[in-house]
């Protein structure tokens, strides 16, 4: 039985910065092996997750406009459903 296998496993890459880099020990060894792993999990055909710091303003934005998307598709499935139902109840009043 294999540790590890590339059907349950992904690369992630955190916040590889040259402002963040330029305060670790070494930058240019935490860069090669990053790269090298990136490499190593394209020939692998292994997922890649980059995260990066975010501004927290935009994290807002994001979650702001995914309410809004949410609100808006509840009431246009609400509004279906309404039209739906309301279809059903006229045909039984006619038969």
């Amino acid at each position: 039985m294999a540790i590890l296998n590339t059907e349950d496993s992904l690369v992630l890459i955190i916040d590889v910065q040259d402002r963040l880099l330029n305060a670790v020990f070494n930058p240019e060894i935490v860069e090669k092996n990053s790269t090298i792993m990136a490499k190593a999990s394209d020939l692998l055909d292994l997922p890649i997750f980059i995260s990066e710091a975010v501004p927290v303003t935009t994290i807002l934005k994001i979650l702001g406009v995914k309410l809004l998307i949410g609100v808006v598709a509840g009431f246009i499935i609400d509004f279906v459903i309404r039209l739906v139902n309301k279809g059903k109840q006229e045909e039984e009043k006619i038969i």
